[in-house]
Order: C-alpha cells, then sequence, then structure tokens
C-alpha cells in the first residue's frame, strides 16, 4: 500500500494561519423573508414608491420564482427609485430604522444559534447578500455577523443616492468573487477559507461548492436537490 502523502510543516504553518468563515447568504437563509420584498411593501404603503415601480418589481419577482434569468441590477434600481436624489446619510438611517423595526425580529433562530456554534469553533462569520447594503451593514454593527458583502448603490457628487447599483450585484457568481475579493484584501490570498456556507437558493451553488461544508436552509427545490446529491446537511427547521 503506497504510503500516505504527508504534509510539509511549512504547509501545516498555512493551514494554521488559514481564517476559517461561516458564511451566511441572508434573504431566506439568515432571513426569514425577503428583505427587498419587506422593504418595497413597506415604501408603498408609505407612498415613498409608485404603483407602476411596485407592479414592475412584482412581475420581477414571479420571474424570479420561476427561475427566469434575473436582471438583478434593474430590479434594484427600481426600488432604489424610492429614494433618489436623497442625501445617503439620511437613507442610511431609514434602512437602519427599517432593519430594527421590520427584519432583525425575522432572523431565523436555528441560525442565530449557528452563528453562535461556529464563533466558539473559531470562525469568523459573513453574510454575503444581494440586498442593499446599508440594511446588513447595521446587522454587522451590532454584531449579529462580524462583516458583511453586500451589494452597494451609487452616490453622486453631492453624496446623493442614484437609482443605480455601484458594480455588480452581490449575487449568484458575484457572491463568491465579491467574498474573495473582500477576504484576500483582509486576510491575504490564500490566508482565509470558507469553512461552513449556509444558503436557501440554488444560484449560490458557486459559494456552497467553494465551502469544506455546505448547509441548505429551506432549500428552493434545485439546491434541496443539490443537496441531497451531494450528501449537504439540509436545515428546515
Amino acid at each position: 500500500m503506497a504510503a500516505e502523502p504527508q504534509t510539509s510543516s511549512l504547509e501545516s504553518r498555512e493551514q494554521v494561519q488559514s481564517v476559517p468563515l461561516a458564511v451566511y447568504d441572508f434573504d431566506g437563509t439568515l432571513l426569514a423573508g425577503k428583505s427587498p420584498v419587506i422593504l418595497t411593501r413597506t415604501l408603498f404603503f408609505e407612498h415613498a414608491l409608485g404603483p407602476l415601480d411596485t407592479l414592475l418589481i412584482a412581475l420581477w419577482g414571479l420571474a424570479y420564482k420561476m427561475h427566469v434569468p434575473p436582471n438583478e441590477a434593474w430590479v434594484r434600481g427600481r426600488v432604489f427609485h424610492a429614494f433618489k436624489g436623497r442625501p445617503k446619510d439620511d437613507v442610511d438611517k431609514y434602512l437602519e430604522y427599517f432593519y430594527e423595526e421590520k427584519i432583525a425580529h425575522r432572523l431565523r433562530p436555528v441560525l442565530i444559534d449557528r452563528i453562535a456554534k461556529d464563533r466558539a469553533e473559531g470562525c469568523v462569520v459573513f453574510t454575503v447578500s444581494a440586498t442593499f447594503e446599508p440594511i446588513v451593514n447595521h446587522m454587522a454593527e451590532l454584531g449579529v455577523v462580524d462583516y458583511q458583502v453586500a451589494t452597494r448603490m451609487q452616490v453622486d457628487s453631492r453624496g446623493r443616492y442614484k437609482a443605480k447599483v455601484d458594480g455588480l450585484p452581490v449575487e449568484g457568481d458575484e457572491k463568491l468573487a465579491a467574498l474573495r475579493r473582500f477576504a484576500d484584501a483582509k486576510y491575504g490570498p490564500g490566508g482565509w477559507h470558507i469553512r461552513r456556507a449556509y444558503s436557501d437558493h440554488y444560484s449560490d451553488k458557486p459559494l456552497l461548492f467553494a465551502a469544506e461544508e455546505a448547509i441548505a436552509v429551506h432549500p428552493d427545490t434545485g439546491l434541496r436537490n443539490a443537496a441531497k446529491r451531494n450528501g449537504w446537511e439540509i436545515i428546515d427547521d
């Protein structure tokens, strides 16, 4: 029988130094619900978002459920029509209030327990999300997670929001790419690894496959099937 390959002392040190990350999708995973949907509904009832925008966003959501390839940048721009031309600081404060009043109580208790478990095992906890950055940034400020990577909207030279995404929405393949950019900048290339990744949607498979351990949370049909094929844990609590 061939001898097992030996790990060099340098490789051992690199593995010890590599920071383990626990990475959570936000909407539908950590959050029982979809924050852009809740935000759209809230803005509509506050008369901050018009009926046409609301209808178009609803139609986009229907297409998304039917797995029609979505234009993530377009729908986020539509939602941000409510904030176009308003000072960034004012909008960010509104979205912090929105998190506290409409979102915080919807966080899944089972995943809050998982976050505690991941931290106890030495993981740094990230949320990587297509939702708007100020929402999950406030969650990070409150200590629910350690860091966030989310969709950022453009700001003009006067410090006022535009109704356009800055770069790409943090969705699908871009979740792993955006996480890699952030983690490489913070820990250095090769200085981190994804210990666990949690998601509810088939579009997050690149992130899940990059993890040592993938967990499907209330998964859609596509992700549930992938989880069964690959022996991933499924959380339906």
